[in-house]
């Protein structure tokens, strides 16, 4: 892969980084929606986690044409609320 210089420091809580084609690139998160690979790396999971947490009821996917998308305002909820629980 080639050296990829990250992006400006007022972008780097609000961006999400994507693997295509050899290449990394970077997309604000301006919309507001995430994909299930996108959710993943936000919280430190793998993909197949997200959907157990789908299938859990933890997390609400939106469908949008054929895409399965997240609320970020959703993701972010469920990362805080993970965070405050008790470790067993």
């Amino acid at each position: 892969m080639e050296n990829i210089q990250e992006p400006k420091e007022k972008w780097r809580r609000t961006r999400v980084s994507r693997a295509l084609v050899g290449r990394v690139y970077y997309r604000t998160l301006q919309y507001g929606v995430l994909n299930v690979a996108e959710v993943a790396t936000l919280l430190g999971i793998t993909s197949r986690s997200v959907w157990n947490l789908v299938a859990r009821h933890k997390l609400h996917p939106r469908r949008r044409s054929g895409h399965v998308l997240f609320l970020l305002s959703e993701v972010r909820a469920f990362r805080s609320s993970a965070n405050r629980r008790p470790q067993a």
